[in-house]
């Protein structure tokens, strides 16, 4: 059995927040990095919904586990984006997320495709 080395978190990082509205209320991704890619994710509802903070404070500490011992963000984005819930079924078509996982996924997205752009400038 491999044992995988974990990335030690810096002092300092860089983070990008991202808001997307939810059938849960508003929901913001922030997302830290360094010159390696995305170390850690944090997740917030602007309200309380019938999502629950302690499942979405759990989804993001395993997301952000993965990404220190090298679990590419694509993974999680493919897993999340996509999970729908009862609270979008009367949610504007216009926001185009299904959950508030589908938008953490998404925030997700937005934040890979961004730092890919950085890097190849």
């Amino acid at each position: 059995m491999n044992v995988l080395e974990q990335r030690s978190r810096p002092n300092m990082v860089l983070n990008v927040t991202i808001s997307k509205k939810t059938g849960c209320g508003n929901l913001y991704t922030t997302v830290t990095y360094d010159e390696d890619g995305a170390l850690e994710v944090f997740a917030k509802l602007g309200h309380v919904g019938d999502c629950s903070r302690s499942l979405l404070e759990a989804l993001t500490r395993c997301i952000s586990q993965g990404l220190r011992y090298g679990v590419p963000l694509d993974i999680y984005i493919k897993q999340l984006k996509g999970i729908r819930c009862k609270n979008a079924i009367n949610f504007p078509k216009k926001y185009a997320v299904s959950s508030c996982s589908d938008a953490l996924g998404k925030s997700l997205e937005q934040f890979n495709d961004v730092y890919q752009k950085m890097e190849e400038k």
